[in-house]
């Protein structure tokens, strides 16, 4: 994971034909330790894949780029995706596809 000053906020932008692309770095606390993610914007799309400092990695896809309100539910998501990660206390050790039939 990368280490990013404590006072980091740091964006990467990559320049695109439909939109430009941010990824963001944050560090946790005073640890060195750093989140980073990536939000993502196409009409009718908004998505967020985030890579935890504790190695947890997940990827939200929504089929639209706004609520009802304007707001894009990518960003609406972040907060409840880290509460609900943080409360689970022991995650499987192994792969747990093979116990469910048709996704390999």
């Amino acid at each position: 994971m990368p280490t990013v000053p404590r006072t980091a906020h740091r964006r990467v932008r990559h320049a695109t034909p439909l939109a430009p692309r941010v990824s963001r770095f944050r560090s946790v606390g005073k640890s060195g330790k750093a989140n980073a993610w990536h939000t993502g914007l196409i009409p009718g799309t908004s998505s967020l894949l985030v890579r935890r400092w504790d190695r947890l990695n997940w990827a939200v896809l929504f089929n639209t780029d706004a609520t009802a309100g304007g707001k894009q539910p990518a960003n609406l998501i972040d907060s409840p995706m880290h509460t609900a990660a943080d409360a689970v206390k022991t995650w499987p050790d192994g792969d747990l596809f093979e116990k469910f039939p048709g996704t390999k």
